[in-house]
């Protein structure tokens, strides 16, 4: 073989690898963003309920009410998942 037929195969190689690579890298940040966003939801969920059993288990009634409407609100959110209910 030519030193230029080996060169350009090299070079095909290469960017055949590089291509690659850009789908994987995509493919993975696509896939993390995923977790990222269901982690700070389920994080934002746990902050919500929490505050909502602190309400409740309070010894003042006007913080079982907040804690009743709380309940209300959180549960009928169009962000709600199948996974919450």
């Amino acid at each position: 073989m030519d030193v230029g037929w080996v060169s350009a195969l090299v070079a095909l190689a290469g960017a055949a690898v590089a291509a690659a690579s850009v789908v994987v890298t995509v493919l993975e940040g696509r896939r993390m963003r995923r977790n990222t966003e269901f982690s700070v939801h389920r994080d934002l969920w746990w902050q919500r309920w929490s505050w909502v059993v602190e309400r409740a288990n309070s010894g003042d009634p006007h913080d079982h009410d907040a804690a009743a409407f709380m309940t209300h609100a959180l549960t009928t959110r169009s962000w709600v998942t199948a996974d919450d209910e």
